[in-house]
């Protein structure tokens, strides 16, 4: 149930999904809009558009429910996408189905006219561009940083500032070229966590969660052999394909100092126990031999990963049969 002040009612979505024939469960919606990589548009986005609507139609309702259900950044068409599986999960009345499937097309476009319910869609689809509260602005700006932590920093900035400037031509909203500001002039933290990552497993996830908490942004960093290996056969998990990854050769100095272009850098490194400290340490003056002034961040695993390393898990792969060796290591891997 959500509660909604304007119409002096609670809407139950579940009844509504019922009620009109749409075979996916409230508990799947909140699953995908729950999503690891999304920040804004997910399930407490949806809930808040719901309890400050002011039309009480059901059209309406299921409209905002499944507008951003299938959200990607790096996907432009969203919105089409979203529409689709929605009616593709409908059975209700052919004229229902119809218009809720314009309304959710309505939010791809701002100048898009249309009656009061495409308007009001829009209206509260777009309502964060009209937020005058600095504070307000800026946990927004956190969000949607986080959505968009695959893109290089010059490159999200240069997106987001020219985004800002549409948006103010839209509203007229002077607050809005306060955080354009605030972007562009922005020194970002960034933590650089450099590894071979053969595999990437939960250990090194642990790390990266850590590490997380301490700067703007933590870029990855895949050392491979160009002439070995092909960097389009480095496994990526899906749960860190949302975070930027670059790749280097040797020595990780190239990649620090084309990152230090955009932001202060700290170099990332995950500790098991003293004697990897004992090991890093080596690794520390031989970078700080050509960068001294880099600066390092160590970070102890949970002691329930301390066991776990890559060597050990292409150990056990190519010792059982590759089935039986991959099944084995499958608890060490994400997904």
């Amino acid at each position: 149930m959500i509660e909604n002040k304007y119409l002096g009612k609670k809407i139950d979505l579940e009844e509504l999904l019922s009620k009109h024939k749409i075979d996916v469960t409230l508990e799947q919606i909140k699953k995908m809009y729950n999503h690891h990589s999304k920040f804004y548009h997910n399930f407490a986005h949806i809930e808040h558009l719901l309890s400050i609507v002011e039309i009480d139609d059901d059209k309406l309702v299921i409209a905002i429910l499944f507008h951003d259900i299938m959200f990607d950044v790096k996907c432009d068409s969203h919105e089409k996408a979203s529409a689709e599986f929605f009616s593709t999960h409908c059975y209700g009345e052919h004229d229902f189905k119809s218009k809720v499937y314009d309304l959710i097309m309505a939010t791809e476009n701002i100048g898009y006219k249309g009656d009061s319910l495409t308007k009001e869609i829009i209206r509260v689809d777009r309502l964060i561009l009209h937020k005058t509260d600095i504070n307000s602005l800026l946990t927004w700006e956190h969000n949607i940083f986080s959505e968009h932590q695959y893109l290089p920093i010059k490159e999200y900035k240069k997106g987001r500032v020219a985004f800002l400037n549409r948006a103010f031509e839209e509203t007229g909203n002077n607050t809005l070229l306060e955080l354009r500001d605030i972007i562009a002039e922005k020194v970002y933290k960034i933590g650089f966590y450099p590894g071979s990552f053969n595999p990437f497993h939960i250990g090194h996830y642990n790390i990266l969660m850590k590490s997380e908490k301490s700067f703007d942004k933590v870029v990855i960093g895949v050392g491979v052999n160009y002439d070995k290996k092909d960097i389009d056969k480095v496994e990526i998990p899906d749960m860190i394909k949302n975070r930027e990854i670059v790749y280097y050769n040797g020595l990780i100095t190239t990649a620090i100092q084309s990152l230090s272009e955009h932001g202060e850098v700290f170099v990332v490194r995950g500790l098991r126990n003293a004697y990897d400290l004992q090991h890093e340490e080596g690794l520390r003056n031989v970078i700080k031999d050509f960068l001294p002034d880099q600066e390092f961040v160590y970070y102890f695993c949970d002691k329930e990963y301390e066991h776990i390393s890559s060597s050990l898990i292409r150990d056990i792969q190519s010792r059982g049969k590759t089935s039986v060796g991959f099944q084995m290591t499958k608890k060490y891997l994400l997904e």
